[in-house]
């Protein structure tokens, strides 16, 4: 498993007690798969795995087979895998001495391959000269596509290490990572947008609970149903974390520089 990727697994188990194992009811009542994730220590790091239902009435003596969604746990590095069945409203079956199927998983990096795609999004033709000389004074080089796509607007200059947060992010398992976005000295006519830009000024650290959207996004490409365009915000991508499904991180470390004439979005050029 990689860190942050959601997997799935197939369990058979028996219902080796006496009383009938109901499924969830309309109140959700009843009994659901699900597991923990825990450090080799036994410490719970994720206790509220995904939970999926049971089908149907599973009787005494009775065997079934289920399908589970499992998400890597952040960050990668050495866990333990437990799968339990609990009773919603009522317990654990570990709690009343079931004992559960425990696994040693070796979590790998989210990163297939250290590389980063850029789109710019309303590049009329070639890059800006800012935009082209930035990506160029990277720290890691800009590839023509790779496994984490960070969307930019014309004009946009990212700081030199921008990459290299990104990407050591991404790795952590992060699916979708946001930044902050520094305006240049504004004409009077674009003080709004300098107004509305403040929040994402530079100067705070990783944010796990932003709840604005996502400045300049980078992508992982099997992140679901991901669109850099949903939240537009004063001409730059963005995505609203509230539509994400995947796990994110905005990190004002990760900082890209922006004039005050940034174009609205229109077309998307890759480089």
């Amino acid at each position: 498993m990689r860190a942050g990727v959601r997997e799935f697994a197939r369990l058979s188990f028996r219902n080796a007690g006496t009383v009938t194992w109901q499924p969830p009811d309309a109140r959700e009542q009843g009994i659901w798969l699900s597991f923990h994730w825990l450090d080799r220590l036994g410490n719970a790091i994720v206790w509220e795995g995904h939970r999926t239902p049971l089908p149907h009435a599973i009787a005494p003596g009775q065997e079934i087979t289920l399908e589970t969604a499992i998400r890597g746990p952040i960050p990668p590095g050495p866990y333990r895998l437990a799968f339990d069945l609990v009773d919603e409203g009522r317990c654990w079956f570990a709690e009343v001495g079931n004992e559960p199927l425990q696994l040693e998983v070796d979590v790998l990096p989210r990163l297939l391959e250290r590389a980063l795609a850029v789109v710019v999004v309303g590049a009329p033709g070639e890059l800006e000269a800012s935009t082209r000389l930035a990506l160029e004074r990277q720290s890691e080089p800009i590839a023509a596509s790779a496994q984490i796509v960070a969307h930019l607007a014309a004009g946009c200059a990212p700081r030199p290490d921008w990459a290299s947060r990104i990407l050591d992010a991404h790795d952590e398992g992060y699916a979708i990572i946001g930044g902050a976005v520094s305006l240049e000295a504004p004409p009077l006519r674009h003080r709004k947008i300098k107004r509305q830009l403040a929040p994402w000024s530079p100067g705070f650290g990783r944010r796990p609970n932003w709840d604005r959207p996502l400045a300049c996004p980078s992508i992982a490409i099997e992140a679901e149903k991901c669109d850099p365009m949903q939240a537009p915000l004063a001409g730059l991508p963005a995505v609203d974390p509230a539509s994400i499904a995947e796990p994110w991180l905005c990190d004002g470390r990760i900082v890209v520089d922006v004039p005050a004439t940034a174009a609205q979005p229109a077309d998307r050029q890759r480089v």
